[in-house]
């Protein structure tokens, strides 16, 4: 996996992008205190995460398929 880029301003989505053929993906978005802030699943190559709603600041996305999961950290600013 891949995100689109890891300072995100307040308009712009999350993208997420599969290196592989697109599967079924689960993600589940942190904030820095380990609070569940969204989660959801989709299965093409490339997916919008609308983050509009969420305040500024660090955040963990963690994506897992069926065997493999990934944490990344991202920043919205």
């Amino acid at each position: 996996f891949r995100i689109g880029a890891v300072v995100v301003s307040s308009n712009t989505p999350l993208l997420i992008h599969q290196n592989k053929e697109a599967q079924a993906t689960q993600y589940t978005v942190c904030n820095v205190l380990g609070n569940v802030v969204a989660k959801g699943s989709f299965t093409a190559s490339t997916h919008k995460l609308n983050v509009a709603n969420l305040p500024k600041g660090s955040y963990f996305i963690t994506l897992q398929q069926a065997t493999q999961t990934q944490t990344l950290q991202w920043v919205k600013e």
